[in-house]
This record gives structure tokens, sequence and C-alpha cells, in this order.
């Protein structure tokens, strides 16, 4: 089997901040893991950070619906991803239109290039399962808040960060759900407004040859090549222990990583780029 090397780095985000001027901010219950993962724990502590939003009308705690794409062996032995409906119980903050929704990383996550937040939809299907939409984005790194548009009313955000207390280390993703109530009267609470506009997405930084999920045996080693377009060498990752990433040289613009298989069979992991959720999200291991 020819090898290949896959860009790899788990990052659907960035680190969302607000102006010096404080606002009345609420604190919202997080969780460590990634928002749809069934190994995701609530965050007791705020070893990784703290989120809030400007404006809460409630905080909630209940079992609703999801549709997960979930890792599936087919008859031909192949594994595949299909569409499955989950029931989660989660924790979230009711807030209005116009409210400001922030994260504030822990001391010793805060590196430059390595902290990323991205904001995450889910809407309701006619069956009332949330789907998450195909429109999330990144907010960049220091200075960018998030202020609830119009059009996310009726819909879940989920804020996902991810944060590295090395650059050699492997990222630690933690999140928070926020529903966002059309009900409500738009409003920031406290005597000033927060600085900052909504963010939007950014100009793509690289371009990767690998734009499908991957499987990859055990043991086994896979490597991908990611151009560079903004000059910049790209910063590369997978979540989890189950791989092992490794930098193998550049030529050019061109730089190649190599990814291993070292977890289990049945193990996978994000992949993400210049902290941006790539068309490759999952790597899976196989026998």
């Amino acid at each position: 089997m020819k090898k290949r090397i896959i860009t790899a780095f788990l990052a659907t985000a960035m680190a969302v901040s607000v102006s010096a001027t404080a606002f009345a901010a609420t604190a919202v219950p997080g969780y460590i893991g990634g928002f749809l993962g069934a190994d995701s724990v609530k965050q007791t502590n705020f070893e990784y950070g703290t989120f809030s939003a400007s404006s809460v009308t409630a905080q909630k705690t209940e079992t609703l619906s999801f549709v997960e794409s979930v890792p599936q062996v087919n008859g031909e032995g192949d594994l595949v991803f299909v569409d499955a409906v989950k029931q989660k119980e989660i924790s979230y903050a009711v807030v209005p239109v116009g409210a400001v929704l922030s994260v504030a990383p822990a001391a010793g996550y805060q590196f430059a290039g390595s902290t990323h937040t991205s904001v995450n939809h889910f809407s309701k299907n006619s069956s009332g399962a949330f789907v998450e939409e195909q429109n999330s984005f990144k907010l960049e790194n220091g200075g960018a808040s998030f202020t609830v548009p119009a059009t996310s009313a009726g819909k879940l955000i989920a804020l996902q960060t991810i944060v590295v207390t090395a650059r050699e280390e492997n990222p630690e993703a933690f999140y928070a759900y926020f529903y966002v109530d059309s009900s409500a009267p738009a409003q920031v609470t406290g005597t000033s407004q927060p600085v900052g506009t909504t963010a939007v997405a950014s100009a793509a930084t690289y371009k990767s040859d690998t734009g499908s999920r991957l499987n990859l045996g055990v043991n086994k080693v896979y490597q991908f090549k990611i151009t560079s377009l903004n000059g910049k060498q790209p910063t590369f990752n997978i979540a989890g222990s189950a791989f092992k990433v490794t930098f193998n040289g550049k030529s050019g613009n061109d730089y190649r990583y190599l990814v291993k298989a070292v977890g289990k069979a049945g193990q996978y992991g994000g992949v993400y780029i210049n902290g941006e959720k790539t068309a490759s999200t999952t790597i899976s291991i196989v026998k």
C-alpha cells in the first residue's frame, strides 16, 4: 500500500476575546472532549478555561437528540461512516440574539498560534433532532468576540476551543453549548458593550493533498503534503493519543507530515491544519 502524508491538525476554531471594558458576563458550564463525542465529560475545575455570555436568560440540563456520523464496518469489512440519531444529556445556556459569547483559556494554555475557537451551529431536522450545519467557522486569535446574529435564532451553538500546553503536544478540546431563544429580547447586560464584531471566516492559508476520510492500519504510516499559501509553515496535528505526527521535511512551500497509527483498531481522531477543520475530519484505525 502506498504511503502518503496526511495533513492532520485538530482545530475547529479560535480563541475569543473581549475588550478591556468589562461587562456582566455569566459563566457557562463546559465540557472536555469533542462536542459530539461519547467520551466527553463535564469540566468541573475549569482547568482549560471558562466560557461566558454577556446575557443569559436561563441555564438548563436536558437530554436532546443529535444526528452524528459514526464509524461502522460494512459487509466487505471496510470502515464507513453513517448517520445515527443519538441521545445526549447536555447543559446549556439560553441566550438572546445580540448576546456576546466569549472564552478565556486558563493560564498555561494561551500560546500564540495554538489556541483556537470554532463556532458550530446545530439546527433541528423534521424529526426534532439537532443536525450540525456545514457553516462552522473559526474566530481569530486575540481580539475577536462572537455576537449572536438573528440568523442563529432557534439554533444550538457549540463553542469549541482547542488548546495545547506546548507546540510538541497534541491539543485538548473544551466546549460549551448555547441555545439562542428567538423570543428573548436582544440585549447585553452591564454598563458597557464589549468591543468587537461578529467574526467571519478567514482566508485560506494552506492547501492539502488529502480531502477524504482516511483508514489507517495499526502501526501503519500515512504521509501527506500541505502547501502553504501564506508563506508560513502550516500548524499540523491530530487530537488524542492514538496517532503520532512527525514533520518529514519541506520542498518550497510544500510541507510533508507523517502520521503513524499507534493506538488500537477502532480509535479515531480529528484532523486540523492551522487551527482549521479540514475536509479530512477523521482518521480511523483499522485492523
